[in-house]
């Protein structure tokens, strides 16, 4: 997730490939878009829970 929001909210224009932040059904996220990359998700969580950083998740998306 942070990958994609680096693609659409990169400062270095070079870095910007993607217009997009991709969706999922059941993912809610609070993002600052102008935050350092890698510290730009604040929540992120599945079906009303909290994403755990140790926990492998699969997310389909369409797009």
């Amino acid at each position: 997730m942070e990958r994609n929001l680096e693609q659409v909210f990169a400062a270095d224009p070079y870095k910007q490939k993607g217009g997009y932040i991709l969706r999922s059904s059941n993912l809610m996220m609070a993002y600052k878009p102008y935050n350092p990359s890698g510290h730009r998700i604040q929540h992120a969580e599945i079906r009303g829970k909290s994403i755990q950083e140790d926990q492998i998740y699969r997310i389909a998306g369409d797009g």
